[in-house]
């Protein structure tokens, strides 16, 4: 099918036999003949594939992304990329919004998140398609990834980019996912974990100016709800007052699920309730700036109490709720009302209290008498 000869002028050409018509020459350059062979070696490979339909393999794929452009042209003419041209493999930036995008089951959060994991891929590959990137680059972004960012992040991208390249093989358009085996350890942070107790929340709620400020933080303490996913689409007519539980619309982070409206969070929901206005949301102030306003408003509260704001505002609120709960009642019945799983609690949001300390170490608070030593004598 191909065949290479010296040129005239120094160097080499490629012959290509066509089944009709004469034979197509493409002049190679000076190179070395072991570098001619391989060339005629690949474009065989891409004749066979061509004749049977086929596209090209991840490996030659890859080699015809880095070939010269005038070299490429001279195959086009030759037909033998015509498979090449209805499958190429489109460039990783291109693919990720593509897949993103046909992700319907993804909430505005979750996009968020794909979004900034896409800053750091396209900051390293802002033009190299799907089969441009091996392992090696996989492994390689990995470690750089892992010193720029903390454990968990940069555990978080990876698994998104393994999980493109996967979206990339169920499509056929590559053959190999560079990021499968990557695994990162996804540290916790303990140093952010903190125990908001009932006092101080109860001292918190007290320096809220709003009516819907203390409403929000009462949820969030002493029902668990996250802020602000869970807290926005409420409306009224979640609120069951007769059975005293409050239902969490199914367009939020973990689905439908009903939570009971704790104490004091029904007293903070029914004072709302009382003066709010003709409409159907239970939180109407800032929604459109939700994330930082709401924020702003705990930062106040903590400052007018007195209180030292604690890292993770919202997420220390969910995490007290979530651990008060535990003493209470079993396991599998905070999951159904908090929302996640027992061992996700026990990672992230079960907390060690003042009360667990004071219940291990009171009997030993008084130190234990010293000996006599007077009568250890006389004994001895």
């Amino acid at each position: 099918m191909a065949s290479v000869w010296k040129h005239k002028r120094g160097g080499w050409y490629l012959e290509i036999a066509m089944p009709v018509g004469p034979s197509r020459k493409i002049y190679l350059g000076r190179i070395p003949s072991s570098a001619a062979q391989s060339v005629r070696l690949r474009v065989e490979q891409l004749a066979q594939l061509a004749r049977v339909g086929e596209p090209p393999t991840g490996q030659l794929a890859a080699w015809l992304c880095a070939c010269n452009p005038t070299f490429t042209a001279a195959l086009e003419s030759a037909g033998l990329l015509r498979a090449w041209q209805s499958t190429a493999a489109p460039k990783l930036t291109d693919w990720w919004g593509q897949y993103v995008a046909r992700r319907t089951d993804f909430t505005a959060s979750t996009r968020k998140g794909w979004q900034t994991a896409l800053l750091h891929v396209s900051q390293r590959w802002p033009h190299q398609r799907l089969t441009e990137i091996n392992a090696l680059d996989a492994k390689t972004f990995a470690t750089d990834l892992g010193l720029a960012v903390s454990p968990s992040h940069a555990a978080k991208i990876i698994g998104r980019c393994s999980q493109v390249f996967r979206a990339a093989i169920d499509a056929k358009l590559i053959t190999e996912n560079p990021f499968a085996g990557i695994r990162l350890g996804r540290a916790i942070d303990k140093t952010r974990k903190r125990y908001v107790d009932d006092a101080t929340a109860r001292r918190v709620l007290e320096g809220f100016a709003t009516l819907e400020g203390r409403a929000l933080f009462a949820l969030a303490r002493w029902c668990g709800l996250r802020v602000v996913c869970e807290t926005l689409p409420l409306t009224w007519a979640h609120v069951n007052w007769a059975e005293n539980r409050l239902t969490i619309p199914n367009n939020t982070k973990t689905g439908l699920r009903v939570v009971p409206l704790f104490e004091p969070a029904r007293t903070e929901l029914a004072a709302l309730y009382d003066a709010a206005p003709e409409t159907p949301w239970v939180f109407n102030r800032c929604r459109a700036s939700a994330g930082t306003q709401w924020r702003t408003w705990l930062l106040t509260a903590c400052r007018t109490a007195g209180v030292e704001p604690w890292p993770k505002l919202w997420h220390n609120l969910r995490a007290a709720c979530r651990t008060d709960l535990e003493e209470r009642f079993p396991a599998h019945v905070c999951d159904c009302w908090v929302g996640h799983s027992t061992r996700v609690a026990k990672d992230h949001y079960l907390r060690v209290t003042p009360a667990h300390w004071a219940a291990a170490c009171g009997s030993v608070l008084t130190p234990p008498p010293k000996p006599d030593q007077s009568r250890a004598r006389v004994e001895t």
